[in-house]
């Protein structure tokens, strides 16, 4: 799909056509993160960093090698919450349990109690060592239904919840952070190819300062002169009422 996409042979908005039975951040999710299953060990813990290090999130501490595991259903003891399960769009886990919990939307609305309900089916052991993010096109928006979500939290006694809230924005600067001599060749392809996937389908991801092609000018010497004179001597210094020549 990355392929697909950065060769302008497709675009997000088609999936739209095929209703709800194909949620978008569903293809998001394995567009972007899909490739890290794939990957040796040491590439996919040096592309978690990566994405860790484009969203300001915590470097996790693993025991064993870290893996992705996408969309995993955790059963939830609290039916006020959630039937049976919950159902993250990705998990990072290690030897012990989960360290990280991504919950993903494109645009769709969170639905009731879902981020808590999350929250709710994390082991004691996993929500004391464990980050949620909730990776989002525009935070603001879901700003409401995360303090909803985070009085549940608090009224179960389930706190403190690790939530953090990122936009999507940021993971595009991964394509300048993995130009690195310890990131693989593989790795690097793919940060370059999740960057241009958000710089074409989010239009205001951030490129990163390297990628703003800006341009070297000369030196600018200023001079001044008062504006009531058509000739008078260069000053030295900045005094009273002044124009730059």
């Amino acid at each position: 799909m990355l392929h697909a996409i950065n060769g302008r042979k497709a675009r997000l908005g088609v999936f739209r056509s095929a209703g709800i039975r194909v949620p978008l951040e569903d293809v998001v999710t394995s567009t972007v993160f899909g490739p890290i299953e794939f990957m040796s060990p040491e590439d996919a813990r040096r592309s978690i960093d990566l994405i860790c290090e484009a969203l300001a999130l915590p470097l996790p501490t693993s025991v064993g090698p870290l893996r992705a595991v996408f969309w995993p259903r955790l059963p939830l003891a609290d039916d006020a919450l959630r039937v049976r399960y919950s159902e993250p769009d990705l998990v990072f886990a290690d030897d012990v349990g989960l360290v990280m919990v991504v919950e993903i939307k494109w645009g769709a609305p969170l639905s009731e109690n879902e981020l808590a309900a999350q929250w709710s089916a994390l082991s004691h052991v996993d929500r004391g060592r464990a980050t949620h993010v909730l990776l989002v096109q525009e935070p603001g928006s879901y700003r409401q239904a995360v303090e909803m979500d985070r009085d549940l939290v608090d009224a179960r006694g389930m706190g403190p919840w690790n939530l953090v809230i990122r936009n999507w924005r940021s993971l595009a600067v991964m394509g300048v952070l993995a130009r690195t001599p310890n990131t693989s060749e593989a790795v690097q392809r793919w940060a370059s190819a999740v960057a241009l996937f958000l710089m074409r389908e989010h239009r205001s991801a951030v490129r990163g300062w390297s990628e703003i092609r800006l341009i070297r000018m000369n030196e600018m010497d200023w001079c001044f002169r008062r504006p009531w004179f058509s000739e008078v001597d260069t000053v030295v210094r900045h005094e009273g009422w002044w124009v730059n020549d």
